[in-house]
């Protein structure tokens, strides 16, 4: 072989020694990286699967699971290298919070009379402590005031130029007209307005001075929720005819057809007896839970809710009339009813225990 044809020879080898040289590192740092890449992904797997797992609880405020979490936290930045002593000489950053509430032992109501006699009512019968009220003590003049609602636009004012000044305010629930489709307090999607809310109305009846609240029930929604238990009767009862009408068409010779009818046909009237039961025991004027409607921050003021069998009793005496009477009046010429329960008072003590939980932040 000519030396002229071994120069390309000697050259494309040495091109090739040279590449492979020059990939070889490139080579082994893409073999690192992986094997990092995948030490992290275990580890993070590895993480993840602790922090999750049914030894923490769902690290629920208050459980051990939330502290063995910080704990696990504070473990992995000391082996990662990362300073854990910055508070204090430690990684746990400390405070409170509020995790619970519970009704304490004093929780009373009375009203008492312009002639001095009093209508005592009972805890959980007459009246519901509300838990987005505070712990105080009240005996105060009441003042009906409506559904609380102050609205400019639509000219419809219930605390304007009526007295809450270290008063009690009684407040119906919902708004007016709510039977009224696209009413004036309909709300988007089929909802209502924000004026229906429990904490807008207490906002207003405090903004305006009132010492206290005592919520009552509208009439609307408990004639609502029995319709609602009849339709569900009525549907019941047309799946009970359904299904006797298909065991009526089996044939008598198709015995497991049959036999799987007659299970569908028992279920239906037991379910007819069910939602029966249900209308006639369904209660129109029902006391709100003691924790209902608690997130978000609570009121230093008491709140109470109250049947409206009882507050008819001071309304019929103070201004002649009932809820009933004033709801249908105010959806009818759309006026406010507010007015000074002449002569009346309400009398009592509401208790609500916060419950205060330590938990901690995982400072590094």
């Amino acid at each position: 072989m000519s030396r002229t044809a071994r120069t390309p020879l000697v050259t494309g080898l040495a091109l090739l020694i040279t590449s492979v040289l020059l990939q070889a590192p490139l080579v082994a740092a893409a073999k690192n990286a992986a094997a990092k890449n995948a030490a992290t992904v275990a580890r993070t797997v590895r993480d993840v699967k602790y922090l999750s797992s049914d030894e923490l609880e769902g690290r629920g405020v208050g459980l051990k699971g939330l502290d063995k979490a910080a704990d696990y936290v504070r473990q992995q930045f000391k082996q990662a290298g990362v300073d854990v002593s910055p508070v204090d000489g430690d990684a746990f950053q400390k405070f409170t919070m509020t995790t619970g509430v519970k009704r304490g032992k004093t929780n009373t109501l009375q009203f008492v009379g312009p002639d001095g006699k009093t209508i005592p009512l009972k805890l959980d019968a007459d009246f519901q402590t509300c838990s987005f009220g505070g712990t105080a003590e009240i005996d105060a003049e009441m003042v009906f005031v409506g559904y609380a609602i102050e609205d400019e636009k639509l000219k419809f004012d219930e605390l304007t130029g009526i007295d809450l000044k270290d008063k009690i305010a009684v407040v119906m629930r919902r708004v007016p007209k709510q039977g009224v489709k696209d009413g004036p307090f309909a709300g988007g999607h089929g909802g209502i307005s924000s004026h229906a809310e429990l904490r807008t109305k207490m906002a207003n009846v405090f903004g305006a001075g009132a010492k206290a609240i005592i919520f009552v029930n509208d009439e609307f929604s408990g004639k609502q929720a029995i319709e609602r238990m009849k339709s569900s009767l009525h549907k019941a009862e047309q799946d009970f005819e359904k299904a006797e009408k298909v065991l009526a068409e089996i044939d008598s010779g198709d015995s497991e057809t049959k036999a799987e009818a007659e299970k569908k046909v028992e279920s239906a009237q037991k379910r007819v007896k069910r939602v029966a039961e249900m209308v006639k025991t369904t209660e129109t004027d029902q006391l709100m839970a003691f924790d209902y409607g608690r997130a978000g921050n609570p009121r230093k003021e008491a709140a109470y809710h109250v049947k409206r069998a009882a507050m008819d009793r001071v309304l019929k005496s103070a201004l002649g009339t009932t809820l009933a009477e004033i709801e249908a009046g105010i959806d009818e010429d759309f006026k406010p009813r507010s007015a000074l329960l002449r002569g009346w008072r309400a009398k009592g003590a509401t208790t609500v225990d916060r419950i205060r939980t330590e938990v901690k932040n995982v400072i590094a």
